[in-house]
């Protein structure tokens, strides 16, 4: 399998550096594993609590574990055993040492009750997704997106992805796996990823009576990305109650699987209320669930603007995370239905960011809701329509159309 560079493996060194413990997050197969294991040296130990026998005994006997395995170590899926966070909490408490222990886990909700509890103030905790396009492309700068004013006036040192090549990333997706071998079977690489969700991070969680229903859920969902989350609409197309929608969406978001992107409020206490967009923040595997298995299938498709919008939100959500960073994005919305795709709050400043189908987009929709928001009186930064666009130009004062391969 080719090896990618990634741009997260700098912060991670630092935080190693810094605090007691490194905690990985995110999906499986997204490479958390290869990441720490590229900054092991000769003393550390590795453990993976995939083994049955390694989990057995962290679950039985936590301290007889960390006797077995004593720090500098590694411990791969520690969200089998979430019993462990007390009796590493004593160990890091006893030495003054950094980095002592490196730790994956697949499941936030199985972690974080663990990790606020015991390790609150000796972990850093860092998210990583699947590859971003810079990462599959070679490219390991770390730094964040943001809308720049400036960039149009810059050449474009490279040729522009079109929409053909662009929905080709998006069917492929970000897993380094399918990325790394041309001629992947995609349906089958996807099929067996959905079993092993199933199979290993759902079962505990779901009853076995429900693991059907759970599936049809997540095709449904699949087919609504980057609409906003109508958990009454959601229930009768899927068949089970508004409470088991709420925690099945829990667990797909705690899975590092979907993001919530909350609606934009001047008032912070207001932003958590109003119904969040939903997005896939891999395109390969929302296009699978929905039955795409081409770019072509998926350019033709109804789903296609979705498709879109959903790995523009994923790429910068990365851009950030990958950084580091923990981004403040949001989509807009006024009373007169005036839509924003995104907008970034950084450094006191909204960064508009939305998204087109098309690479000549009308500037009169779309300079709408950006003079909605200068009349509000917010303080707005500049801007970015991003879209299939050969040439990237000014489309307005602070507004300019960008491909997409920048983020």
């Amino acid at each position: 399998m080719a090896h990618f560079k990634r741009t997260l493996l700098p912060f991670a060194r630092k935080a190693s550096e810094t605090f007691k413990c490194l905690l990985v997050n995110g999906p499986r197969q997204v490479g958390k594993t290869s990441l720490l294991k590229e900054m092991l040296d000769g003393d550390r130990v590795y453990v993976t609590l995939d083994d049955p026998f390694a989990r057995s005994l962290a679950r039985r006997d936590p301290e007889r574990f960390l006797k077995a395995y004593p720090a500098p170590a590694l411990i791969d899926e520690i969200q089998y055993a979430p019993n462990l966070f007390p009796y590493i909490k004593m160990a890091v408490d006893a030495s003054q040492g950094r980095g002592q222990w490196w730790m994956t886990g697949s499941q936030q909700f199985r972690l974080m009750k663990g990790v606020s509890e015991s390790l609150a103030g000796r972990v850093a905790i860092l998210r990583l997704q699947g590859l971003s396009q810079r990462e599959a492309a070679g490219d390991d700068s770390p730094a964040p997106f943001e809308p720049d004013a400036e960039r149009p006036v810059r050449a474009v040192a490279k040729s522009l992805p079109d929409l053909a090549e662009t929905f080709k990333r998006i069917v492929r997706g970000s897993f380094p796996e399918p990325l790394s071998v041309r001629d992947m079977d995609l349906p089958l690489f996807f099929s067996s990823y959905v079993g092993t969700y199933l199979e290993r991070d759902i079962r505990e969680l779901v009853s076995a009576s429900m693991e059907s229903a759970f599936l049809d859920f997540l095709r449904v969902l699949a087919a609504r990305t980057s609409q906003e989350l109508n958990f009454q609409s959601l229930a009768r197309d899927v068949g089970v109650s508004v409470p088991t929608l709420r925690s099945w969406v829990s667990i797909l978001e705690t899975s590092g699987l979907v993001y919530r992107l909350r609606p934009w409020r001047a008032n912070v206490s207001k932003r958590v209320v109003d119904t969040p967009k939903l997005h896939f923040l891999d395109t390969g595997l929302c296009c699978a669930l929905c039955g795409i298995e081409t770019a072509e299938e998926a350019l033709s498709s109804p789903l296609s603007g979705a498709l879109l919008e959903s790995f523009c939100v994923s790429e910068v959500l990365k851009s950030h995370w990958h950084a580091g960073r923990e981004p403040q994005l949001y989509h807009y919305r006024d009373h007169d239905g005036r839509e924003i795709d995104m907008v970034l709050w950084a450094r006191g400043r909204l960064f508009p960011i939305e998204v087109k189908r098309t690479a000549s987009p009308d500037a009169r929709d779309i300079l709408r809701p950006w003079e909605a928001i200068r009349k509000a009186g917010l303080p707005l930064g500049p801007g970015v329509v991003l879209c299939p666009t050969m040439r990237e130009m000014p489309l307005d004062d602070g507004l300019n159309l960008v491909n997409p391969s920048a983020l």
